[in-house]
Parts: C-alpha cells; structure tokens; sequence
C-alpha cells in the first residue's frame, strides 16, 4: 500500500492534485478493508454450516436426494437424531419415524403408568401440537398410560421431543 507523506508550506496550496496519491490510498484501503470482511464472513458461514451439520450427524448434501419438488408440510422426514437412551427426537420441521424406530420407543415406554411429552420448538403452537399428536399416533400407546404434555418455545432452529416417566 502507499502511503504519502504531505509537507505544506505557506507557499503551497492544497488542490486536487495534491490530495490525489491520499485519496487513492485511501480509497484502496476500504477496498482490503471490506475484501477482508467479506473473507470472514464467508468463511464463518461455511463453518457454521460444517459444525451444524457434524452436530446432527446428517450425510452430506451430494449424498442426500434432490427433492423436485416444491416444499410440502404434509411431506414428512426422517428426524435428525433419534436416541431411545435419552429418550429425545431431534428434526427440522416435521418427522416419521421408522418400524423399528416405533419398536424400540414402545419398548422403553411400555411398563410407566404415566408419560410426559415434551416438544422445544421454534414453531407455531399449531405445528408443535400436530408434531406431539402425530408422535402418539404413531407410538399407539396403551389406554392405560396417562399422557402429558407441554410444548415449550426455544431459539433453536433443531426442534426436540422428549419423553420421560
């Protein structure tokens, strides 16, 4: 970069072609300036994106099928992560969930007397509710079990269901 020092003596004046070296300087100053921020926030997106996507386990996009077709609420997902042990469903907007998915949640439910369903979500109440809804129906539980439920707002943009005793 060049930088120009000026010496004004009461015989110069101060014109246009004097000034000319520092205005280029500083003009190509803010150019590195935001070249260098641009870089950064690039830089910051693509690994927001890496560590989002090592947080979930999901594959990578080039190995996941192109959907062409429009988004559709009713078209339901795989859930991001689904660990009978801490007993939570991770997803993005809405989930199915597998036989065998079905199999091993009923099997760690089945001998409670009582069940408490809990949704954190960045949703409506409305689609929080048919996410909770739909996981009953789907875990069909016994009539026996007393269900509660409650659904909590979060900041998140990973939605969670959890159940616990």
């Amino acid at each position: 970069m060049l930088i120009c020092i000026l010496n004004i003596n009461e015989r110069d004046t101060v014109d246009d072609e004097t000034l000319t070296p520092f205005v280029d300087a500083l003009s190509a100053s803010l150019i590195i300036m935001v070249l260098v921020a641009i870089s950064f926030i690039l830089q910051t997106t693509l690994s927001l994106e890496t560590s989002a996507r090592n947080f979930v386990n999901t594959p990578a996009e080039s190995a996941m099928p192109i959907r062409k077709t429009a988004y559709n609420p009713f078209n339901f997902q795989r859930p991001l992560r689904i660990d009978t042990d801490k007993k939570e469903i991770l997803y993005f907007i809405n989930f199915t969930l597998s036989y065998e998915d079905i199999l091993s949640i009923k099997k760690s439910i089945s001998s409670e007397k009582a069940l408490n369903i809990m949704i954190r979500s960045n949703q409506s109440q409305e689609k929080a509710t048919i996410n909770m809804l739909r996981f009953i129906k789907l875990i069909n539980l016994p009539k026996a079990i007393e269900i509660k439920t409650e659904i909590i707002e979060s900041g998140s943009t990973v939605n969670r269901l959890t159940w616990s005793n």
